[in-house]
C-alpha cells in the first residue's frame, strides 16, 4: 500500500520532498564543509563554501524530485532508480574532479580540491537518496511545515559558514609567551624608555648583566649607566612570514587567495634606554627561494618570473622606529605596535610600516604584524599566465619571535 502511494506522488509533493531533501543535506553538508576544508588543506573558497554547497543540494535534488514523479507510477522501485542515477552522477563528477589533476601548472591543488568535493558530493547523494522517497510519503500539510523549516535552518547555515569560515588571508596571533608573567604584578621594563626611567623593576633578564634596579628614579652614574645600556635581540628559528595575493585560476568561477609561507627568517634587533641603536641596524631578512604555497607550480613561476629570486634572493626589512611600547608597560601584556622602516625586495627600497601586537616575556618579544603593498612598485610584474592572472596587491603577515642574548 506504501508503494502505491510512492508510486502515484504528485509534482507538487514530489518537488516538496526534493526541496526537503536538498535543505537537509545541504545543512549537512555546510556545516561540515568549514572542518573538511581544514582537513584537506584547501584555502580557496571560490567553488565550495556554505552558501554554494546548499545551492547545489537544494537545485540537485529538486531534480531528483522532478526525476521520482516522472517515473512513478511507470516504474517499479522509482526510489532505488532516483538513488542510482544520483550516485552515477556523483560518481561522474568526483571523477573528473580528479581527472583534472593532470599535468596542469597547479596539479596538487585539484587532487586537495577532490578531498574535499567528493565526501560532500558523498553526503548530498546517499542521504538525498533516502530522504527523498520518505518524504514523498508524508502527510503534504506536515511536509511542507517541514521543508519550510529545514530550508530557513539551510540559508541561515549557509549564510554564516560562508561568512565565517574564511581561510584564505593569514592572520596570526599571539601564543602563550610570556603567559607565566601574565599572572605577576610587577612591572618590567621592556621597552627602552622603561629602562632609563627607572620607574620599574629592572631583573637580569631584561638589563643584561645589571641587577633589580630601584624602583626611585636613578641619578649620576647609575642613570648614565641605564642611558647606554643595549637590549640584543636576535629572531627565533620558529618565526614565520606569509604572502597573500589575490588570484583569478583559469578552471574557477571566482578569484581566491594565494598563499605562501616561509620559516627562514634571520634578523636582529638592537635596543637602548632612547630607542634603536644606530651603530648596528636593527633588521629582518627573507629568505624569497624559500616561500612555498599549496602548488610548486606557481611556486617556480612566482620565483623564476617574477621576484627574479635567483639574482634578488633576500627581502630585508629595516627599522627605523618603533611606536606602542608604553613606559609603565607590564610584562606579558599585549600592546598595539607599529614598525617604520624601509622594505627591500626586487632590488628596489621603499619605505614601509608594519602594524600589529607585541608581548615581551622578560626573555622574548614576540610580535604579530602585518602590512600591505602593490608589487610594481618594486618593479616586480604580477603572474599572469593561461591558468592563473594574480593581483599585483600583496598582504604581508609576519609571527617573529626575537630571542634576548646576554650581554
Amino acid at each position: 500500500m506504501q508503494r502505491q502511494q510512492a508510486e502515484q506522488v504528485s509534482l507538487g509533493r514530489a518537488l516538496a520532498a526534493g526541496l526537503g531533501a536538498g535543505a537537509t543535506t545541504g545543512l549537512v553538508a555546510a556545516v561540515l564543509s568549514a572542518p573538511l576544508r581544514r582537513l584537506a588543506g584547501v584555502g580557496d573558497r571560490a567553488l565550495i563554501n556554505g552558501a554554494s554547497t546548499v545551492g547545489l543540494a537544494l537545485g540537485f535534488w529538486l531534480l531528483g524530485g522532478v526525476l521520482y514523479w516522472a517515473i512513478a507510477g511507470r516504474v517499479r522501485r522509482p526510489a532505488l532508480i532516483v538513488g542510482i542515477v544520483a550516485a552515477i552522477i556523483g560518481v561522474l563528477v568526483a571523477i573528473a574532479i580528479y581527472a583534472d589533476a593532470g599535468p596542469a601548472p597547479l596539479a596538487p591543488y585539484p587532487t586537495r580540491f577532490a578531498s574535499l568535493a567528493v565526501p560532500l558530493i558523498a553526503i548530498v547523494v546517499i542521504v538525498g537518496a533516502a530522504l527523498l522517497p520518505w518524504l514523498a510519503r508524508q502527510p503534504l500539510p506536515g511536509l511542507r511545515a517541514g521543508v519550510a523549516g529545514a530550508l530557513l535552518a539551510a540559508l541561515i547555515a549557509g549564510g554564516l559558514v560562508y561568512a565565517l569560515d574564511r581561510k584564505g588571508s593569514v592572520h596570526y596571533t599571539l601564543t602563550t609567551v610570556g603567559q607565566a608573567a601574565r599572572g605577576s604584578t610587577s612591572d618590567v621594563a621592556a621597552t627602552p624608555a622603561a629602562v632609563a626611567s627607572g620607574t620599574t623593576t629592572t631583573p637580569a633578564a631584561v638589563a643584561g648583566n645589571a641587577t633589580a634596579a630601584s624602583p626611585t628614579p636613578a641619578s649620576g652614574s647609575a642613570s648614565a649607566a641605564a642611558a647606554t645600556r643595549t637590549l640584543h635581540f636576535v629572531v627565533a628559528s620558529n618565526s614565520e612570514v606569509s604572502y597573500t595575493v589575490r588570484e583569478k585560476l583559469a578552471r574557477l568561477p571566482g578569484p581566491s587567495d594565494a598563499i605562501g609561507k616561509t620559516q627562514t627568517i634571520s634578523g636582529e634587533i638592537w635596543l637602548t634606554p632612547t630607542g634603536l641603536v644606530p651603530a648596528h641596524p636593527s633588521t629582518i631578512t627573507v629568505d624569497l627561494r624559500t616561500l612555498t604555497s599549496d602548488a610548486p607550480q606557481r611556486d617556480r613561476f612566482l620565483l623564476n618570473n617574477s621576484l627574479e629570486s635567483n639574482t634578488y634572493p633576500y627581502a630585508t626589512y629595516t627599522i627605523t622606529g618603533i611606536d606602542g611600547f608604553p613606559t609603565n608597560y607590564k610584562q606579558g601584556t599585549p600592546v598595539q605596535v607599529t614598525l617604520h622602516g624601509n622594505f627591500t625586495v626586487h632590488g628596489q627600497t621603499k619605505p614601509l610600516d608594519w602594524t600589529g601586537t607585541a608581548v615581551y616575556d622578560g626573555t622574548q618579544i614576540e610580535v604579530v604584524m602585518s602590512t600591505q603593498f602593490d608589487m610594481t612598485e618594486f618593479g616586480i610584474t604580477p603572474p599572469n599566465v593561461p591558468v592563473a592572472r594574480a593581483e599585483s596587491g600583496v598582504r604581508l603577515d609576519a609571527h617573529i619571535y626575537a630571542t634576548q642574548q646576554a650581554s
